[in-house]
């Protein structure tokens, strides 16, 4: 009797801190009909949890909390007045992840994915980005890698800036159908 005694105040414990963590707050941010277009254009992928960061990052020391969402942002990108998102997905097995932009269309979700160069969901970050005029960094010299990447680029809408924490930045900007990029820091 006294070990249930003993038992019954640790498995309340128990079960009230798995109710706690049960939502995370990543994937609260994100409404169900995109949650469920996300698994099924990307089964093999799951949304980035504020559990995935490294917390002893300096960064999230000074400016974030432990358990903050930075891996999904909201903003109309593509200037229609509907919310739209940008997030990160990580690989079930890998934890590779993708950065997706979910452009909200009048039933259903148009996901694109962006180029990252990041191998792991750690310290990664998205926000959203002012409209104004986004430069290369001056960290080094311009080389176009792709298609859509520019040197400079001016956003009339909120656009997505991604990247690792005290690393990189690269703002997203959504034009005339499709989805341009410069590196803005470095």
């Amino acid at each position: 009797m006294r070990t249930i005694k003993f038992l019954i105040p640790i498995l309340l414990l128990v079960g009230i801190n798995s109710f706690v963590y049960a939502d995370d707050a990543c994937e609260k941010l994100i409404p169900t009909s995109l949650r469920e277009a996300l698994r099924k254009k990307f089964p093999d992928y799951r949304i980035a949890k504020a559990t995935d960061q490294l917390y002893d990052d300096p960064k999230w020391n000074t400016d974030y909390k432990e358990g903050q969402c930075l891996t999904v942002a909201s903003a109309d990108f593509d200037g229609d007045n509907k919310k739209d998102f940008a997030l990160f997905l990580v690989h079930k097995n890998t934890k590779t992840p993708k950065l997706i932009a979910a452009l909200s269309r009048e039933k259903q979700w148009s996901l694109a994915e962006l180029p990252i160069w990041n191998e792991h969901i750690q310290g990664c970050y998205v926000e959203t980005a002012k409209p104004g005029t986004y430069e290369h960094t001056m960290s080094y010299d311009y080389k176009q890698l792709h298609a859509n990447q520019r040197e400079r680029l001016t956003a009339i809408n909120t656009s997505i800036v991604a990247g690792l924490v005290e690393s990189t930045g690269v703002v997203y900007v959504y034009e005339k159908g499709q989805w341009l990029y410069v590196w803005a820091s470095d």
